[in-house]
């Protein structure tokens, strides 16, 4: 957090110093399957740590191969980490978009790729 004081011929302006929180995009952290490969039609998630990233806020979308927008659901708090589930319906390459702030963190967008397990065949030889 820092103050910023702010002046007009010498004088303070009303409401002065001003809060100004410090924020750091970079600083995001993302882990979990949600962001790499996941299965259809089964719950998926990923972490955040955002704890050296200031007090400020997350977005998350996540878009389908099609161009749908996905629900999520955010559990947990800056401090002590955010969980993000959401179930991908259809088998493709997601984009899960995350900012903070307003910025996006680095890596993001990212790519989960999603596969249907049930279209998965194993044959042996002979």
């Amino acid at each position: 957090l820092h103050l910023i004081h702010t002046q007009f011929n010498k004088e303070a302006v009303r409401g002065s110093p001003h809060q100004c929180p410090v924020l750091d995009p970079d600083s995001v952290q993302i882990a979990g399957k949600g962001v790499e490969m996941a299965a259809a039609n089964e719950l998926t998630s990923f972490h955040v740590n955002m704890k050296n990233a200031g007090e400020a806020k997350l977005n998350v979308r996540v878009v389908s191969p099609f161009g749908k927008d996905i629900p999520v659901h955010v559990s947990g708090n800056a401090k002590t980490g955010l969980r993000i589930d959401y179930t991908p319906y259809e088998v493709g390459l997601y984009k899960v978009f995350v900012e903070c702030a307003g910025i996006p963190v680095k890596g993001s967008p990212f790519s989960c790729n999603v596969f249907d397990p049930a279209l998965i065949r194993i044959n042996s030889p002979g």
